[in-house]
């Protein structure tokens, strides 16, 4: 990379938080121009804007000049000129951040489908759900330094403590009873259902199910729940 680092940014795409492609030229003027500075063949440049502008839904709008677009088409746009020189690494900055569902979803799909063709991407994002989704390893950086990286999977195990089991009956229940029972803090989710949480969720299904049997209760559900990746971010943040 220090010996040649023009062929090493020519394997590499990038997709800034704010799109800088040039409002005053067309979509598929910046298609080109873009490929022109990777010195993509025409024929070749031609065929994958189109192939690329179609994927994204932004084709019948090729013509049209940027300033027009919306958000999520200028987003859409840049996207496709990150990509038309067919990139190893893409780097994306809050790809999807502002936008509509539709563009959020085709941007999404879009990427799980690079993935899939074993490219490699960096991903920065505050979408906690989205970076669940899309990525196999995530780093959480708290200021400045990484805090902790690992799989999904993997990071939520680093709070096991944070354990959580939701319960739901048939019929309403007496809350006050049940918070006397399993000695643990609960969160009602309804008439009939509550969320415990406790290092020991055995203990406490237990105690619910002998509550149930000695009170002629029937439980309808009983879900064991993981962390969410937010809750697992706050911990850790707030962990230093």
């Amino acid at each position: 990379m220090i010996k040649n680092p023009i062929r090493v940014k020519e394997k590499i795409g990038v997709v800034p938080e704010t799109s800088n492609a040039y409002i005053d030229i067309t979509g598929w003027e910046n298609m080109m121009l873009t490929a022109g500075l990777y010195e993509i063949p025409k024929e070749h440049a031609t065929r994958r804007s189109k192939e690329l502008l179609e994927d994204f839904d932004i084709y019948n709008r090729k013509d049209h000049k940027v300033k027009g677009y919306s958000k999520g088409m200028k987003q859409r746009l840049i996207l496709c000129m990150a990509l038309i020189h067919n990139p190893l690494i893409l780097f994306l900055d809050e790809p999807t951040s502002g936008l509509d569902v539709q563009s959020s979803i085709k941007i999404i799909e879009k990427l799980k489908r690079i993935k899939r063709e074993g490219k490699t991407i960096f991903l920065t994002t505050h979408n906690m759900w989205e970076a669940e989704k899309l990525c196999d390893r995530i780093a959480i950086i708290n200021r400045g330094k990484i805090a902790a990286i690992d799989k999904p999977k993997l990071l939520k195990e680093l709070t096991e403590e944070m354990r959580k089991v939701e319960i739901t009956f048939e019929e309403k229940l007496d809350f006050e009873s049940i918070k006397k029972l399993i000695r643990a803090p609960i969160n009602k989710t309804g008439d009939k259902s509550f969320i415990a949480e406790s290092e020991d969720i055995t203990e406490i299904i237990w105690r619910i199910s002998k509550f149930a049997m000695e009170n002629d209760l029937k439980i309808k559900s009983i879900n064991t729940l993981t962390p969410s990746l937010e809750e697992v971010f706050i911990k850790i943040i707030e962990g230093g």
